[in-house]
């Protein structure tokens, strides 16, 4: 009788555990399955590669391109705007999604410029969506848009963005020197 009690014990806990660990990692997902995941074999794909050639051997030396930036990382939702359910809710939009290519000041690392290479994907009414959603928020925020269709002239499509951004990280630079030499 009382390694029946200590079985029911046993396989009590094992349940409560169970339930807890799938409350916080997902139903069906091990603590310790590391084996579901992979790495991808590369980060970009043709087009977004191509692109990002043209654009380093463009502006590369000027300014700082990062690829796949989650654009909650250069996007926030202002603090006492919206109550905190608002505010998950509000970040829940942005969290997910990303830029194909973030282009920041070399010195500061500040947004200048979201760009997104855009293929057939991008034709179907979801994507379309979300480009207008992200679209309206760069504007919202200030930040400049600039959608490259692929299939189009890479190089030329760099060179219109080199002379979008001439004079930009000049005046980021004069305003980080005369916050220094105010100091």
């Amino acid at each position: 009788m009382e390694s029946l009690i200590w079985l029911i014990i046993v396989v009590g806990v094992f349940l409560v555990m169970r339930n807890l660990l799938e409350k916080k990692f997902g139903r069906g997902v091990s603590v310790m399955n590391f084996g579901a995941y992979a790495k991808k074999n590369r980060l970009m794909d043709d087009s977004e590669f191509a692109f990002f050639v043209n654009l380093h051997q463009t502006i590369g030396e000027r300014f700082l391109i990062f690829p796949k930036v989650r654009i909650e990382d250069f996007v926030e939702v202002k603090n006492g705007m919206a109550d905190s359910r608002t505010a998950y809710g509000l970040r829940g939009r942005i969290k997910s999604r990303h830029v194909d290519f973030l282009v920041c000041d070399r010195v500061t690392t500040a947004p200048l410029l979201a760009i997104e290479v855009n293929g057939k994907s991008h034709e179907r009414a979801d994507r379309k969506e979300r480009d207008d959603f992200v679209e309206k928020l760069y504007k919202s925020v200030g930040l400049p848009f600039y959608p490259v269709k692929v299939g189009s002239d890479f190089r030329a499509e760099a060179d219109t963005i080199k002379n979008m951004l001439d004079g930009k990280t000049g005046i980021v630079e004069e305003e980080i020197s005369s916050k220094f030499d105010a100091e």
